[in-house]
C-alpha cells in the first residue's frame, strides 16, 4: 500500500478504501503554550475505524506548510484515530512556529489541515509582577480551567473572591457565611467547590452564586475533583476519613476511613486513584476511585506530610514534609518513594507547571517561591516574594503565570 502524504487528493493510490475519495480534514487547534511546549490538537477525523490511515503532524519555521511540506519536519504520527493531541517539548522561548496536520486513510487519499501560527512565551514565570488587595486571610486559592478567573478563600472575611486574570481585577465578592478553607474547580470550570467547618458549598462559575452547600462534619484542608468531574473527594481531618460527593445531585455518597489526620489531598490525571497526605501517620494513602478502596499505605522518610501535587503525566506526585523542609517524590508505577529534595526553609504548598518541568513550593516565613526541576529534581531557582508571606499557589493552564495567596496580608501575589 502506498501512502500520499504531501497531497490534498491522489488519483492514482492503491489499495481499498471505504470512502473511495479525500478524508475530511481535521481542524487544528493551539490547546497550550508556555516557553517549554506547545500542546496542539484537533478533532477525531470522520473516517470509519476501518478506513482510517493515520494523523502526521508537520512543523516548520516558515508558513505554507500543505502547499510545499519539503521545508517542514514531520514531529509526530500516529495510526491511532482516537489520539488527537501531541505535546511538541522541542520549542524554543521566543520563537514562532507554524503547523498543519496531514490525515491519511486506508486508500492513500490525505488532506491537509488548517494551519495554526504559535509564539512561544519567553521563559517561566520568575518574578512577581502585581499584588492583589482581598479579603481577610485568604488561605485557598484554584483557577477555572478558561484560566479567565481566579477563585480565592478568604477564612476570616467569610468570603470568596472571584479575580479576573486578564487584567488581575477583582471582580465579584461572594458571601459564603462560613470560613472557608480549600477550593477546587471542576474541570468543566461550571462550578467550584469550597470547603468549610459546615459542609462543602457550591458556587456555579457563571453568575458566582451558591447553588447548594453538602452539609457534614468536617475540618479540612483538601479537596480535589476526578478528572471525569463526576465526583469530588475532600479530606476530613478532624474525622480522619475522606468524603466523597457526586457532582450530579451533589450528594454525600460515602467516606473512606483513613484514620489519622488526612490533609493534602489530588487525583492523577486518569483518575484511577487519589494519593492523600496524611499529616499524623506520616504516610501517603492511595485510593482507588473505582470502588474507594485504600490500595496502598506509602511510608514518608520526612516528617510530616502535609500537600502534594501529581505531575501532568501522572508518573509522580511530590509531597511537602513541613518538619524536615523536604520534597519526597513517589513514583506511581510503584507508589515508592524515589527520591527526596532539600528545600529549607518551611515549604507549605506545592503546584506543578502544567509542563510538567517544574514544581513551584511556597516559603511562608522566608517570603520566598522555590521551583524544582522535574528532570533532575534540583532546585533550580528561588525568588524573593517581596512583604508577602506566600501560602496556597496554583497556576493558570497555559502556565504562564501562577498566583499565591498572602495569609498575613491579605492580598494574592502574581508571578509571571
Amino acid at each position: 500500500m502506498i501512502l500520499c502524504l504531501t497531497c490534498l487528493s491522489c488519483d492514482d493510490s492503491t489499495g481499498p478504501s471505504v470512502n473511495g475519495d479525500t478524508p475530511e480534514p481535521s481542524v487544528l487547534s493551539l490547546d497550550i503554550t508556555s516557553w517549554s511546549y506547545a500542546r496542539v490538537v484537533w478533532n477525531s477525523s470522520s473516517e470509519p475505524d476501518d478506513d482510517f490511515g493515520s494523523y502526521r503532524l508537520y512543523r516548520s519555521d516558515t508558513p505554507g506548510i500543505s502547499g510545499d511540506s519539503s521545508a517542514a519536519e514531520m514531529i509526530y504520527t500516529t495510526l491511532k484515530k482516537h489520539i488527537c493531541y501531541h505535546i511538541d517539548s522541542t520549542v524554543v522561548p521566543t520563537d514562532e512556529y507554524h503547523y498543519a496536520l496531514l490525515t491519511t486513510n486506508a486508500g492513500g487519499y490525505s488532506a491537509w489541515s488548517n494551519e495554526i501560527t504559535v509564539d512561544i512565551p519567553d521563559s517561566e514565570p520568575d518574578s512577581v509582577t502585581s499584588v492583589i488587595t482581598v479579603g481577610d486571610y485568604p488561605i485557598g486559592i484554584c483557577c477555572l480551567p478558561s484560566e479567565e478567573y481566579v477563585y480565592v478563600c478568604c477564612y476570616y472575611a467569610e468570603e470568596v473572591w472571584v479575580i479576573r486574570t486578564a487584567d488581575d481585577t477583582v471582580v465579584a465578592t461572594i458571601d459564603l457565611g462560613h470560613m472557608p478553607i480549600s477550593i477546587c474547580a471542576l474541570p468543566s470550570g461550571e462550578y467550584v467547590y469550597i470547603t468549610h467547618a459546615e459542609g462543602v458549598s457550591v458556587i456555579n462559575t457563571s453568575d458566582n452564586t451558591i447553588t447548594a452547600t453538602v452539609p457534614m462534619q468536617l475540618e479540612s484542608f483538601g479537596i480535589c475533583a476526578l478528572p471525569s468531574g463526576e465526583y469530588v473527594y475532600v479530606s476530613n481531618s478532624l474525622m480522619g476519613n475522606i468524603a466523597v460527593i457526586r457532582t450530579s445531585d451533589n450528594t454525600l455518597t460515602g467516606t473512606i476511613q483513613t484514620g489519622g489526620y488526612p490533609i493534602g489531598i489530588c487525583s492523577v490525571p486518569s483518575g484511577e486513584y487519589v494519593y492523600v497526605a496524611d499529616h499524623e501517620t506520616n504516610t501517603i494513602i492511595v485510593i482507588r476511585t473505582s470502588d474507594n478502596t485504600i490500595q496502598k499505605i506509602i511510608g514518608i522518610p520526612y516528617w510530616i506530610p502535609i500537600q502534594l501535587c501529581v505531575l501532568p503525566s501522572g508518573d509522580y506526585v511530590y509531597v511537602i514534609c513541613h518538619l524536615h523542609h523536604m520534597v519526597s517524590v513517589i513514583e506511581t508505577a510503584g507508589n515508592t518513594v524515589v527520591e527526596s529534595i532539600d528545600v529549607e526553609p518551611d515549604p507549605n504548598h506545592l503546584c506543578a507547571h502544567p509542563s510538567g518541568e517544574y514544581v513551584y513550593i511556597t516559603h511562608g516565613n522566608s517570603m520566598e517561591v522555590s521551583v524544582i526541576r522535574t528532570s533532575d529534581n534540583r532546585v533550580v531557582e528561588r525568588f524573593s516574594t517581596g512583604d508577602n508571606q506566600p501560602y496556597d499557589i496554583c497556576t493558570i493552564p497555559s502556565g504562564e503565570a501562577f498566583y499565591t495567596v498572602n495569609e498575613l496580608t491579605d492580598n494574592v501575589t502574581v508571578i509571571r
